[in-house]
């Protein structure tokens, strides 16, 4: 559990300005939440202050599991590591009398991720095989659209990132070759 009272943040351009007009409308105004952030000059045009600012409050809140088990196998050892993060919360407010708003399973925001690698060491080698996971997520409701009529793709599924090495070990240095994303595969992608 994490609290970070104060903490320096940009929130971007877009989403000041997004966030002041999908404010309650009596939070509508130019002193309250993001709209703050906003100036409006006598002609109507507008300029968004998007500098770094204070943040009130970032919660990020969670669990961790991890199994590890080591065996020996031939002439050397397996291991098998695995960890898996779940977040319960991950929350901000950008000033104190806003309320936190929780963002777990949101895009950018998964709920779980996890990491496994299995790996084989015998005299001076270690082969090592390993996945990445992110959960799948979704924004729909937050930016209130239905899926099956908006206009925005706002859902990724999982992703998995594989990687391989292999490691040599002589007395005094060490090279190890890899590859990361070894199946070469694009993270998802949705509306901007």
């Amino acid at each position: 559990e994490i609290e970070v009272e104060n903490g320096v943040s940009r929130t971007g351009a877009g989403q000041i300005l997004t966030r002041c007009y999908d404010s309650n409308p009596a939070d509508f105004a130019a002193d309250t939440g993001f709209c703050r952030l906003i100036d409006r000059n006598a002609a109507g045009d507008l300029t968004v202050r998007d500098s770094y600012v204070n943040l009130a409050t970032d919660n990020v809140k969670g669990l961790d599991y991890t199994v590890r088990y080591r065996k020996d196998v031939g002439p050397g050892t397996a291991l098998f590591n695995l960890a898996v993060t779940q977040y319960t919360e991950i929350s901000n407010k950008l000033f104190a009398e806003d309320p936190l708003e929780d963002y777990v399973g949101m895009i950018d925001n998964p709920e779980f991720t996890g990491t496994a690698d299995v790996s084989y060491a015998w005299d001076k080698w270690r082969l090592r095989y390993g996945v990445e996971w992110i959960q799948g997520m979704d924004s729909y409701d937050y930016y209130e659209e239905d899926p099956a009529t908006s206009i925005y793709d706002l859902e990724v599924g999982d992703y998995f990132q594989h990687n391989t090495s292999v490691q040599y070990t002589a007395e005094g240095w060490t090279v190890t070759a890899g590859v990361r994303n070894l199946w070469n595969e694009n993270p998802p992608v949705i509306s901007a």
